[in-house]
């Protein structure tokens, strides 16, 4: 199971590595988007397995989504361009931390 906190984000947001920052601007700038298929929530349970829960923090409050990670990685749900945008900080806060000198 993944997860990216507000941490993760912030680190790869503005750490010295271009790849996880670029990755993490692009999942910023598409994130507003997706808000018209989440719910209010005042809960911040982790997804349970085989599933992705997006949490979206506004100055109206807490929303979250979920759905089942397979529908969003075969694209049958209008949020899978932001599961993928996410999946891709994964993989560039992956490649920096196995290879930490490495240009990215």
């Amino acid at each position: 199971m993944f997860y990216i906190t507000v941490k993760h984000l912030r680190q790869a947001c503005s750490g010295n590595h271009d790849g996880p920052r670029n990755a993490c601007l692009a999942l910023l700038s598409i994130a507003p988007d997706f808000l018209e298929f989440a719910q209010p929530t005042r809960e911040f349970p982790l997804p349970t397995p085989g599933r992705t829960r997006f949490y979206f923090m506004t100055y109206d409050g807490p929303y979250t989504a979920g759905a089942l990670e397979d529908d969003l990685g075969n694209n049958w749900l209008p949020p899978s361009p932001l599961f993928h945008k996410a999946h891709e900080v994964i993989a560039q806060v992956s490649i920096t931390n196995t290879q930490p000198n490495a240009p990215t």
